[in-house]
């Protein structure tokens, strides 16, 4: 990846603190230039994450750029596509823990094992010994209801 940004960077760096005109054409290069290359190996990192997740977090990393050159920071980005790259990385970091709690939620795993024993009618004694586990505590006395 080194070798991609190496000439286009410092290119997209002049752009970037520029006229409003310039400022368009790096965030339109960065888009064509960029984007592409870390949605492949972003795909690969996060498999389970749906275009959609990988289009907001490449938002969510131009608009941290934006942010950064309007705060008078950007001098202190060295690399833009490392910089880029690390904003759009962690994005995807936060979407996939976020994804995997909601993959693990217990009325995610209640609605799987229903699916399970509409399919499967022998899982119903189990899906019926999880409910009476979770609405009981460890002194066998209802919590809920």
């Amino acid at each position: 990846m080194a070798l991609i940004a190496e000439g286009k960077d410092e290119e997209i760096r002049r752009l970037l603190v520029g006229n409003e005109e310039e400022l368009a054409r790096a965030f339109e290069r960065l888009d064509t230039e960029y984007r592409p290359r870390f949605q492949g190996i972003a795909r690969r990192r996060f498999p389970r994450l749906s275009a959609d997740d990988f289009a907001d977090a490449w938002q969510d990393a131009l608009k941290d750029l934006l942010q950064t050159r309007r705060s008078g920071r950007l001098s202190v980005v060295r690399r833009v596509f490392a910089w880029l790259w690390t904003v759009f990385h962690r994005r995807l970091q936060d979407q996939a823990q976020e994804s995997d709690k909601r993959r693990r939620s217990p009325d995610s795993l209640l609605r799987k094992a229903v699916q399970e024993a509409l399919i499967h009618p022998g899982y119903l004694r189990i899906i019926g010994t999880w409910v009476k586990a979770r609405s009981t505590g460890p002194s066998g006395k209802e919590t809920y209801r």
